[in-house]
């Protein structure tokens, strides 16, 4: 996890612009103040959370995600929410099962 945030997260966070301007690689400016990586991907707009996630940084994001999407599907554990997201249409299949779940739309803070 301590590897995602510091790589991807923090500096995508502290671009100017929105998430599809990032995605794209439009020009963005870093900024002296970042703000929500959330609000990035929402493209400037902020979405109060339902639910508050916390974590250690020294786990494997694989893991935290899978927690995340876990919970999203009711589920107890996460271990095979793991092993789903590890399958060739595993994504897919975890987006389907999220939305027979209604929680597609969840807004979740890590």
């Amino acid at each position: 996890t301590n590897d995602v945030v510091r790589q991807a997260i923090i500096p995508m966070s502290r671009l100017g612009g929105r998430w599809s301007e990032v995605q794209t690689g439009s020009t963005c400016k870093l900024q002296p103040y970042g703000q929500a990586l959330a609000t990035c991907m929402q493209d400037g707009k902020a979405l109060r959370a339902q639910v508050m996630v916390t974590h250690n940084w020294d786990n494997l994001y694989a893991h935290l995600i899978a927690a995340v999407v876990a919970h999203a599907l009711g589920e107890r554990t996460f271990e095979g929410v793991l092993r789903t997201m590890g399958q060739p249409s595993g994504l897919q299949t975890l987006k389907q099962q999220a939305a027979h779940a209604k929680s597609l739309d969840a807004v979740y803070w890590i």
